[in-house]
């Protein structure tokens, strides 16, 4: 398993988050948005830190 710089929090918690977000369409989502918002195919990049700032479990 790669590891997370430790800025981002347990390896234990980044795994469970992604799981859920993944399980929870929260990645399909944001695509179909940014899609549905115009924005050219291309490598996009997504931060999850503002996302992050809202979990309790930290």
């Amino acid at each position: 398993m790669a590891s997370a710089s430790s800025e981002y929090g347990l390896r234990k918690v980044l795994y469970n988050l992604w799981k859920r977000w993944g399980e929870g369409r929260v990645f399909r989502r944001m695509m179909e948005d940014l899609v549905a918002a115009g924005v050219e195919p291309q490598a996009v990049m997504l931060d999850a830190n503002p996302a992050l700032a809202g979990v309790s479990s930290f």
